[in-house]
């Protein structure tokens, strides 16, 4: 008897405030569906940072005029870094290398491969780090303290710019979708404790009369 009453008693209240129910329910399910797919983000991003972090390679590009004595300080410079524990690996990528690599990497592009000639890709040493998040030491150990670059280097260029851009980017709609979850979230439960209150006092009457013969606050 007392469970029927119980259910007759929350229909009646749906039936009252059913626009209040609905609102609820549709606040709450939309705010838990954003949350994970914050969530979701958030772990793919990490499982995207693992994946291509470890792939990151930096590119020193050789000037045309450089000397084999250009090239023994760089690689001298590489060797100190390995040494340091900062450097992987390393090789040298000669200019015929270099465009065979372009030429794989965009042979879908037909027309861009066709009107890049074989001189405007350098040679280059392709640096692999221990860490892939410390990128910057490459460029601070080819630089001076003047900002200019070592003799024979012609540019510093690493992966990782690239990818800290994507990743700024992931994280700032991972961030945006969890803001508006949680703003969702907060919604729902001013509209819950509304509800509640609602419900409370349609049946201040009956509440009234079951604190005086005993019943509890709750």
């Amino acid at each position: 008897m007392r469970l029927k009453f119980i259910l007759s008693e929350v229909a009646i209240g749906l039936r009252r405030n059913m626009t209040m129910t609905i609102a609820m329910i549709l606040t709450t399910a939309i705010s838990l569906g954003l949350l994970g797919t914050g969530l979701l983000i958030a772990r793919q991003i990490n499982t995207m940072k693992e994946i291509y972090y470890d792939k990151v390679q930096v590119s020193i590009f050789i000037r045309e005029d450089a000397t084999d004595a250009d090239r023994q300080a760089i690689e001298a410079k590489l060797d100190d870094l390995t040494a340091d524990d900062e450097v992987q690996d390393y090789f040298y990528e000669s200019k015929d290398e270099a465009y065979e690599r372009f030429q794989k990497q965009f042979e879908a592009q037909k027309d861009l491969v066709e009107n890049t000639p074989k001189e405007a890709i350098p040679a280059s040493y392709r640096v692999t780090l221990v860490n892939p998040e410390r990128y910057e030491v490459i460029e601070e150990a080819f630089t001076d303290d003047s900002g200019a670059l070592d003799p024979g280097v012609d540019q510093v260029r690493d992966d990782g710019d690239v990818l800290d851009r994507l990743f700024s980017v992931l994280n700032g709609m991972r961030n945006a979708t969890i803001a508006i979850a949680i703003a969702g979230a907060i919604a729902a439960l001013l509209l819950i404790s509304n509800t509640v209150q609602l419900a409370a006092f349609t049946r201040r009457t009956e509440t009234g009369i079951m604190r005086l013969v005993g019943a509890s606050r709750w």
